[in-house]
């Protein structure tokens, strides 16, 4: 058995200093862009702030169905961000996306995360992913979920796709693959 801590708080339920963004879509279908970000922040200003932030201020008038699959997972993390949390978790939130589209969104986010200077927990099983967007990885057992080992991402920011192509990048994967 284990704990989550925030700031040195155990954690046991919900609240307002963090959000999580899940794997599945999480906006609702019947609301325009602006009105998905209207349920969790009030004021234009905010909501077209964040809107502007994640480049989808002129979709606002637009329904998640004729979003594509990265301007949805970009309208969920503005929701997120509107809600000013201080820790953001993302459980697998590009496993539905085709790569292109990941790859694009892998750089974005990190622009938004610098932007807004917020904590992000991201859970995930793609290796590239977890290099790419951490400051460290955490790497945990199959079976009780305990730590197996912590790794120290050594890349700086800004970070541009063309790292993965690195030799660098490729031998801290090998590294991971072996743990």
């Amino acid at each position: 058995m284990g704990e989550v801590l925030v700031n040195n708080k155990i954690i046991n339920c919900p609240g307002e200093d963090r959000i999580v963004i899940n794997q599945e879509d999480d906006l609702f279908g019947w609301m325009t862009v602006y009105e998905n970000m209207k349920l969790v922040v009030k004021g234009d200003e905010i909501i077209e702030k964040f809107l502007n932030l994640t480049n989808l201020l002129k979709f606002k008038n637009l329904y998640p169905s004729e979003l594509s699959g990265g301007m949805k997972k970009r309208l969920s993390f503005a929701r997120a961000l509107a809600v000013d949390p201080e820790f953001i978790i993302m459980d697998e939130p590009f496993g539905s996306l085709d790569y292109r589209i990941k790859q694009k969104l892998h750089e974005e986010l990190l622009n938004i995360v610098k932007a807004s200077n917020k904590t992000v927990l991201l859970v995930t099983h793609d290796i590239e992913e977890a290099i790419f967007l951490s400051e460290r990885i955490i790497i945990l057992s199959k079976e009780l979920a305990e730590i197996r080992q912590e790794i120290i991402v050594p890349f700086d920011y800004p970070r541009k796709i063309e790292l993965k192509d690195s030799i660098d990048f490729l031998n801290l994967k090998r590294k991971i693959k072996l743990v």
